[in-house]
């Protein structure tokens, strides 16, 4: 699985850091999370450009298993806490390679109200789960491409022929 994270925040000006935690509904106790830091001038391996992708299997090689992706965005100028959250729950395909984009929507900034398993789409709460059949097959042997991660994080994104891209980051095991 391919995790994709994209915004339409400003980088640097507002957002600053991302952090990802991915988890498993059926091990909740597997947890992994790590802070990345955003610029709109990056330098590696200190900080990251937007969009950014990593790379998320399931523990022990086992497909049937579910994944919760949860993307929180924080602004230095409000002392780094989360102002804008997208959550996504997923599943594996065996065999297969698949695009999750999560987009952190300034629409959504300081949407609180969203309840478990719910995440801020165009600034209201709907349904976090995303089924397998509605995720992208991807070619896991392509190259990166910062322009083609972006357009397929834009908000239209749903509506375009899929395209190939490949992981920036390792892959976490859940």
């Amino acid at each position: 699985l391919l995790v994709a994270v994209g915004t339409d925040i400003p980088v640097g000006a507002q957002l600053e850091r991302i952090e990802v935690e991915v988890s498993s509904p059926d091990a909740p106790a597997a947890v992994s999370r790590r802070t990345i830091v955003v610029s709109a001038t990056p330098m590696p391996p200190f900080t990251v450009a937007m969009p950014f992708s990593f790379g998320v299997v399931p523990h022990g090689g086992d497909a049937a298993r579910q994944v919760q992706v949860v993307v929180r965005g924080r602004f230095a100028a409000s002392g780094l806490r989360d102002r804008v959250v997208s959550t996504a729950i997923t599943g594996f395909v065996e065999h297969a390679s698949l695009l999750l984009p999560m987009f952190l929507e300034q629409v959504c900034v300081d949407v609180t109200s969203c309840e478990a398993g719910y995440t801020c789409v165009g600034g209201r709460c709907r349904d976090a789960h995303r089924p397998v059949s509605e995720l992208r097959a991807i070619d896991p042997a392509s190259s990166t491409d910062p322009a083609a991660l972006a357009s397929l994080l834009s908000p239209d994104a749903s509506a375009e022929a899929p395209r190939d891209v490949a992981p920036s980051a390792p892959a976490d095991r859940l």
